[in-house]
Protein backbone atom coordinates (compact mmCIF):
# COMPACT_ATOMS: atom_id res chain seq x y z
CA UNK A 1 0.00 0.00 0.00
CA UNK A 2 2.76 2.46 0.34
CA UNK A 3 4.73 1.87 -2.57
CA UNK A 4 1.33 1.98 -4.12
CA UNK A 5 0.24 5.57 -2.89
CA UNK A 6 4.14 6.49 -3.87
CA UNK A 7 3.43 5.86 -7.07
CA UNK A 8 0.03 7.57 -7.24
CA UNK A 9 1.84 10.71 -5.56
CA UNK A 10 4.69 10.56 -7.90
CA UNK A 11 2.25 10.06 -10.76
CA UNK A 12 0.12 12.80 -9.23
CA UNK A 13 3.03 14.95 -8.68
CA UNK A 14 4.30 14.87 -12.50
CA UNK A 15 0.33 16.13 -13.59
CA UNK A 16 0.73 18.71 -11.24
CA UNK A 17 4.40 19.82 -12.47
CA UNK A 18 2.76 19.48 -16.17
CA UNK A 19 -0.21 21.85 -15.37
CA UNK A 20 1.77 24.02 -13.80
CA UNK A 21 4.60 23.97 -16.75
CA UNK A 22 1.71 24.97 -19.25
CA UNK A 23 0.76 28.38 -17.18
CA UNK A 24 3.76 29.69 -15.63
CA UNK A 25 6.44 28.89 -17.54
CA UNK A 26 8.41 32.12 -19.03
CA UNK A 27 7.74 33.13 -22.65
CA UNK A 28 10.77 31.26 -25.19
CA UNK A 29 13.54 33.81 -26.02
CA UNK A 30 11.60 37.13 -27.63
CA UNK A 31 12.73 38.58 -30.73
CA UNK A 32 13.35 41.95 -31.68
CA UNK A 33 9.74 42.26 -32.32
CA UNK A 34 8.88 40.72 -29.41
CA UNK A 35 10.98 42.34 -26.74
CA UNK A 36 8.91 43.31 -24.14
CA UNK A 37 11.75 45.67 -22.51
CA UNK A 38 11.13 47.88 -25.47
CA UNK A 39 7.31 48.58 -24.53
CA UNK A 40 6.70 51.83 -22.71
CA UNK A 41 4.35 51.65 -19.43
CA UNK A 42 3.02 54.55 -17.49
CA UNK A 43 2.93 55.32 -14.48
CA UNK A 44 0.03 57.64 -13.77
CA UNK A 45 -2.31 59.27 -15.31
CA UNK A 46 -0.31 62.83 -15.93
CA UNK A 47 2.23 61.25 -17.91
CA UNK A 48 -0.56 59.18 -20.04
CA UNK A 49 -2.53 62.51 -20.57
CA UNK A 50 1.01 64.21 -21.46
CA UNK A 51 1.96 61.04 -23.79
CA UNK A 52 -2.29 61.27 -25.40
CA UNK A 53 -1.56 65.13 -26.01
CA UNK A 54 1.77 65.06 -27.96
CA UNK A 55 0.26 62.15 -30.22
CA UNK A 56 -3.53 62.49 -30.51
CA UNK A 57 -4.11 66.08 -30.14
CA UNK A 58 -5.80 66.41 -33.64
CA UNK A 59 -8.72 63.97 -31.90
CA UNK A 60 -8.57 65.59 -28.64
CA UNK A 61 -8.32 69.10 -30.08
CA UNK A 62 -11.77 68.66 -31.57
CA UNK A 63 -14.78 70.66 -30.41
CA UNK A 64 -17.49 69.20 -28.48
CA UNK A 65 -20.03 69.76 -31.33
CA UNK A 66 -17.74 68.07 -33.63
CA UNK A 67 -19.69 64.68 -35.27
CA UNK A 68 -16.30 62.63 -34.89
CA UNK A 69 -15.89 63.76 -30.87
CA UNK A 70 -19.61 63.18 -30.12
CA UNK A 71 -19.55 60.05 -32.09
CA UNK A 72 -16.41 58.89 -30.23
CA UNK A 73 -17.75 59.81 -27.01
CA UNK A 74 -21.20 58.67 -26.83
CA UNK A 75 -19.19 55.41 -27.82
CA UNK A 76 -17.48 55.32 -24.51
CA UNK A 77 -19.96 57.12 -22.46
CA UNK A 78 -23.03 55.05 -23.09
CA UNK A 79 -23.01 53.22 -26.68
CA UNK A 80 -20.71 51.01 -25.90
CA UNK A 81 -22.93 47.64 -25.04
CA UNK A 82 -25.31 48.25 -27.90
CA UNK A 83 -22.57 48.67 -30.64
CA UNK A 84 -20.40 45.83 -29.49
CA UNK A 85 -23.37 43.45 -29.41
CA UNK A 86 -24.17 44.69 -33.04
CA UNK A 87 -20.67 43.71 -34.03
CA UNK A 88 -20.24 40.19 -32.01
CA UNK A 89 -23.72 39.10 -33.33
CA UNK A 90 -22.38 39.23 -37.07
CA UNK A 91 -19.43 38.84 -39.78
CA UNK A 92 -16.36 40.48 -38.77
CA UNK A 93 -16.53 44.42 -39.41
CA UNK A 94 -14.55 44.84 -42.77
CA UNK A 95 -15.30 41.87 -44.52
CA UNK A 96 -17.36 41.21 -47.50
CA UNK A 97 -20.44 39.13 -46.08
CA UNK A 98 -20.51 42.24 -43.60
CA UNK A 99 -20.92 44.69 -46.15
CA UNK A 100 -24.04 42.37 -46.81
CA UNK A 101 -25.86 42.78 -44.02
CA UNK A 102 -29.28 44.05 -44.15
CA UNK A 103 -29.27 45.69 -40.59
CA UNK A 104 -32.82 47.05 -40.89
CA UNK A 105 -33.68 49.49 -37.70
CA UNK A 106 -29.91 49.03 -36.63
CA UNK A 107 -28.88 51.14 -39.62
CA UNK A 108 -28.13 53.98 -37.69
CA UNK A 109 -25.93 52.60 -35.28
CA UNK A 110 -23.83 50.90 -37.67
CA UNK A 111 -23.16 54.06 -39.39
CA UNK A 112 -21.95 55.00 -36.01
CA UNK A 113 -19.86 52.28 -36.04
CA UNK A 114 -18.11 52.17 -39.24
CA UNK A 115 -17.20 56.16 -38.14
CA UNK A 116 -15.58 55.35 -35.20
CA UNK A 117 -13.76 52.28 -37.01
CA UNK A 118 -12.27 54.58 -39.50
CA UNK A 119 -11.35 57.13 -36.89
CA UNK A 120 -9.07 54.29 -35.07
CA UNK A 121 -7.91 52.88 -38.59
CA UNK A 122 -6.56 56.42 -39.17
CA UNK A 123 -4.41 56.61 -35.84
CA UNK A 124 -1.71 54.73 -35.28
CA UNK A 125 0.84 53.72 -32.19
CA UNK A 126 3.94 56.02 -32.16
CA UNK A 127 6.06 53.37 -30.53
CA UNK A 128 5.38 49.99 -28.34
CA UNK A 129 3.02 50.71 -25.22
CA UNK A 130 1.60 48.42 -22.97
CA UNK A 131 -1.99 48.54 -21.82
CA UNK A 132 -4.61 46.90 -19.64
CA UNK A 133 -8.12 45.35 -19.73
CA UNK A 134 -10.15 43.91 -16.94
CA UNK A 135 -12.13 40.73 -18.27
CA UNK A 136 -13.44 37.37 -17.11
CA UNK A 137 -11.44 33.94 -17.74
CA UNK A 138 -14.77 32.51 -19.14
CA UNK A 139 -14.43 35.33 -21.64
CA UNK A 140 -10.95 34.17 -23.07
CA UNK A 141 -11.95 30.59 -22.80
CA UNK A 142 -14.67 31.60 -25.16
CA UNK A 143 -12.39 34.02 -27.17
CA UNK A 144 -10.30 30.68 -27.67
CA UNK A 145 -12.48 28.65 -28.33
CA UNK A 146 -11.11 26.49 -25.88
CA UNK A 147 -11.99 25.19 -22.26
CA UNK A 148 -8.60 26.30 -21.32
CA UNK A 149 -6.19 28.72 -22.20
CA UNK A 150 -2.35 28.18 -23.04
CA UNK A 151 0.46 29.84 -23.92
CA UNK A 152 0.86 30.50 -27.56
CA UNK A 153 -2.68 30.70 -28.58
CA UNK A 154 -4.72 33.31 -30.48
CA UNK A 155 -8.02 35.09 -30.17
CA UNK A 156 -9.47 38.40 -31.25
CA UNK A 157 -12.91 39.96 -30.43
CA UNK A 158 -15.12 41.37 -33.10
CA UNK A 159 -15.90 44.22 -31.21
CA UNK A 160 -14.40 48.04 -30.19
CA UNK A 161 -11.33 46.64 -27.62
CA UNK A 162 -11.48 49.17 -24.35
CA UNK A 163 -8.06 49.02 -22.94
CA UNK A 164 -6.47 51.34 -20.18
CA UNK A 165 -2.83 52.91 -20.47
CA UNK A 166 -2.82 52.85 -16.92
CA UNK A 167 -3.89 49.96 -14.54
CA UNK A 168 -4.31 51.20 -11.33
CA UNK A 169 -7.53 53.53 -12.21
CA UNK A 170 -9.54 50.20 -13.35
CA UNK A 171 -8.79 48.23 -10.44
CA UNK A 172 -11.87 49.65 -8.49
CA UNK A 173 -13.85 48.24 -12.05
CA UNK A 174 -12.35 44.93 -11.92
CA UNK A 175 -13.40 45.02 -8.51
CA UNK A 176 -16.96 45.75 -8.92
CA UNK A 177 -17.72 43.90 -12.01
CA UNK A 178 -16.12 40.81 -10.57
CA UNK A 179 -13.39 40.23 -12.70
CA UNK A 180 -11.22 37.65 -12.05
CA UNK A 181 -8.56 38.63 -15.25
CA UNK A 182 -6.58 41.41 -16.18
CA UNK A 183 -5.01 41.18 -19.72
CA UNK A 184 -1.53 42.86 -19.91
CA UNK A 185 -1.48 43.50 -23.57
CA UNK A 186 1.93 44.52 -25.51
CA UNK A 187 0.71 46.86 -28.62
CA UNK A 188 3.19 47.59 -31.25
CA UNK A 189 4.41 50.73 -33.05
CA UNK A 190 1.89 50.87 -35.97
CA UNK A 191 -0.78 49.18 -34.72
CA UNK A 192 -4.10 51.03 -35.23
CA UNK A 193 -5.77 52.83 -32.40
CA UNK A 194 -6.75 56.11 -30.72
CA UNK A 195 -6.57 57.79 -27.27
CA UNK A 196 -10.67 58.79 -26.64
CA UNK A 197 -10.34 59.63 -22.66
CA UNK A 198 -11.46 63.49 -23.86
CA UNK A 199 -10.95 66.01 -21.16
CA UNK A 200 -14.39 68.02 -20.19
CA UNK A 201 -16.72 68.47 -17.70
CA UNK A 202 -19.42 66.51 -19.15
CA UNK A 203 -17.41 62.96 -18.51
CA UNK A 204 -16.73 61.77 -14.69
CA UNK A 205 -14.36 58.83 -16.19
CA UNK A 206 -11.03 58.83 -15.61
CA UNK A 207 -10.00 55.83 -17.55
CA UNK A 208 -6.86 56.81 -19.69
CA UNK A 209 -8.59 54.88 -22.48
CA UNK A 210 -7.04 53.72 -25.44
CA UNK A 211 -9.23 52.21 -28.07
CA UNK A 212 -8.66 49.74 -30.68
CA UNK A 213 -10.79 48.45 -33.39
CA UNK A 214 -11.81 44.97 -33.32
CA UNK A 215 -10.68 41.81 -34.92
CA UNK A 216 -7.17 42.69 -33.49
CA UNK A 217 -5.12 39.45 -33.37
CA UNK A 218 -3.61 38.77 -29.91
CA UNK A 219 -1.20 35.69 -28.67
CA UNK A 220 -1.13 34.96 -25.15
CA UNK A 221 2.66 34.88 -24.33
CA UNK A 222 2.36 33.96 -20.37
CA UNK A 223 -0.39 32.97 -17.51
CA UNK A 224 0.35 33.51 -14.03
CA UNK A 225 -2.37 30.97 -12.89
CA UNK A 226 -1.45 31.68 -9.44
CA UNK A 227 -2.10 35.37 -8.95
CA UNK A 228 -6.15 36.60 -8.52
CA UNK A 229 -7.23 38.67 -10.63
CA UNK A 230 -5.18 36.04 -12.91
CA UNK A 231 -2.80 37.70 -15.26
CA UNK A 232 -2.30 36.94 -18.62
CA UNK A 233 -0.11 38.87 -20.85
CA UNK A 234 -0.79 39.04 -24.58
CA UNK A 235 1.05 40.59 -27.31
CA UNK A 236 -0.77 42.16 -30.94
CA UNK A 237 0.08 40.13 -33.69
CA UNK A 238 1.40 42.80 -36.35
CA UNK A 239 -0.52 42.52 -39.72
CA UNK A 240 0.15 44.15 -43.04
CA UNK A 241 1.57 47.48 -43.27
CA UNK A 242 -2.11 48.97 -44.53
CA UNK A 243 -4.74 49.55 -42.22
CA UNK A 244 -7.46 47.83 -43.82
CA UNK A 245 -5.17 43.80 -43.12
CA UNK A 246 -6.47 45.04 -39.43
CA UNK A 247 -9.99 44.59 -40.00
CA UNK A 248 -10.40 42.69 -43.46
CA UNK A 249 -8.37 39.50 -42.37
CA UNK A 250 -7.80 39.58 -38.00
CA UNK A 251 -10.94 37.98 -37.16
CA UNK A 252 -10.28 34.81 -39.37
CA UNK A 253 -8.55 32.20 -37.52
Amino acid sequence: MRNGKSVHRLYRDMRMNEHNKKYHEATDSPGPETDRETYRQFNDAEEAEAWAQRHYADLLGLPPENEIRRSVFFYTGSCYRLYNKLLRDCTPLGSDEFEKIDFRESREEIAEIQKINKVLLEHTLPENIVVYRFTHKRIIRRLCNSKLVHKGDVFSDRAFFSTTLVRPLLEGFGKENWCDCILKLYLPKGLPGAYVSFKDGRSCLNEQEFLLPPNIKFRILRIYGLKYPQEIECMAIPRDTENSAWHMDAGRQ
